[in-house]
């Protein structure tokens, strides 16, 4: 198994080779004020055709907010680098940010 970190405006994300598959763990930042499933295909689908298919979104609640605390997606990539993690990042967090009423925190 081999774990990658990188940091990207301030957030991490891991990528984590285990095996014949490959997962990126995107941490976000997002405040949702409800989930709604049409969101999460629409991610889901804009993503693969960025060669990522999303396998998880994991959402925290405090006091009265939601959060996107992270998103896990499966790659077929062996390695990333900076920059992919970087590509990853960008294109995770500007669908989740269009998926309403999803909005990015600062």
């Amino acid at each position: 198994m081999m774990i990658l970190k990188f940091k990207v405006n301030g957030r991490q994300v891991s990528f984590v080779e285990s095996g014949k598959k490959s997962y990126l763990v995107v941490d976000l930042d997002i405040k949702c004020s409800k989930v709604l499933e049409d969101n999460l295909s629409y991610l889901d689908a804009n993503l693969e055709d960025s060669g990522i298919k999303l396998v998880k979104l994991v959402f925290c609640t405090s006091s009265s907010e939601t959060y996107l605390c992270s998103a896990v997606a499966e790659t077929n990539l062996k390695v990333v680098s900076q920059t992919e993690a970087e590509r990853v990042y960008d294109v995770i967090s500007n669908l989740a940010r269009r998926a309403s009423p999803c909005t990015l925190l600062p």
